[in-house]
């Protein structure tokens, strides 16, 4: 990894071994000027020093200074004085599509949004494999999808949830986003009449569902990294700049009520439920912090998000998908 500054408004870090990607952070308050963002911004965006500075609770990268600066005075509209997080800006520069490795991609331990396009997507969701969770309206074959729709599909995966899934029972996709790294969002998730998306159909989320995912995206404390595909920024509208922000500003609130649940104290419900497939009684937990459930994994004894939904089919003989994937990984 290489870090130098240069002649310009920002530092360079490169941020991958094999390509010519690399992000440039904002790093000096004249620049912040510059940009001419939002002054409603100003007490949530720290200054890099260098890449492992532990300053920001959140670094953003969008693939242009455009994207940047419309996403950021868009988020400004809103209501900030709740939020007591601390961005950190970055534009991702000489990007080659045909030469993208995110997997050389270097992850810090402050958690990554990131603003990009549909072949930087399939990069990181490859990058992240089965620890990867996809919002889209169309299921990806070989990870979990949520809010899919099957008049779009001709391939599906154990596992995903589909639109109809999902709106009859959130907490299928609620314990599959507490089991993610790497969340992927296709803006095509949400209805077109919501999002403003060319990319969309009349079907799909709803902008107040799709808020919803967000939030409990930020209120997950396994994911560090967010992806936004909003495949082709540069012909962007207001009205879709004005929809990421209002999903980002539900994604804070949640970071900002992130609690993790304490899956040892002594108030949580503790059920112990026998089914043909395991030898001994499988334990699932529902916790009294904030009543998500959970269960032990009877192999590997790992603590395991699930959903109630999951709990009730092994107690009917049912093994859940939650189970299956696990089990057969």
């Amino acid at each position: 990894m290489l870090l130098f500054s240069v002649n310009s408004i920002f530092d360079t870090i490169y941020i991958t071994k094999y390509t010519n990607m690399k992000i440039l952070w904002l790093e000096r308050k004249i620049d912040l000027e510059d940009l001419k963002l939002a002054e409603s911004l100003y007490p949530h965006i720290s200054l890099a020093k260098n890449l492992r500075s532990k300053e920001a609770d959140m670094n953003l990268v969008f693939n242009s200074r455009k994207s940047l600066v419309t996403f950021m005075n868009n988020l400004g509209r809103f209501n900030m004085d709740f939020n007591k997080l601390q961005f950190q800006l970055g534009i991702a520069e000489a990007y080659n599509p045909t030469d993208f490795h995110p997997e050389n991609l270097i992850i810090t331990e402050t958690p990554l949004v990131f603003f990009g396009d549909e072949e930087q997507m399939r990069g990181f969701t490859k990058m992240f494999g089965q620890k990867a969770a996809i919002i889209s309206n169309t299921c990806k074959k070989n990870f979990r999808t949520i809010a899919y729709q099957r008049h779009l599909c001709d391939q599906l995966h154990l596992g995903s949830v589909s639109l109809g899934e999902f709106k009859q029972d959130f907490g299928r996709a609620e314990s599959t986003l507490r089991n993610a790294h790497g969340i992927m969002f296709e803006m095509n998730a949400i209805r077109k009449q919501d999002s403003y998306f060319r990319q969309s159909a009349i079907t799909g989320l709803d902008i107040y569902e799709a808020c919803n995912i967000l939030r409990y995206c930020g209120l997950s404390t396994e994911h560090f990294f967010l992806f936004f595909n909003l495949f082709d920024d540069d012909n962007l509208l207001g009205e879709n700049w004005e929809c990421l922000a209002l999903l980002f500003w539900y994604y804070l609130e949640g970071k900002n009520q992130a609690e993790l649940d304490n899956i040892d104290h002594e108030e949580n419900n503790v059920y112990m439920v026998e089914n043909n497939f395991f030898a001994e009684p499988v334990s699932f937990i529902q916790t009294c912090q904030t009543k998500r459930w959970w269960f032990i994994h009877p192999e590997t004894k790992e603590k395991v998000p699930c959903s109630e939904q999951d709990y009730n089919a092994f107690r009917e003989g049912v093994l859940p998908d939650i189970l299956v994937s696990i089990t057969a990984g």
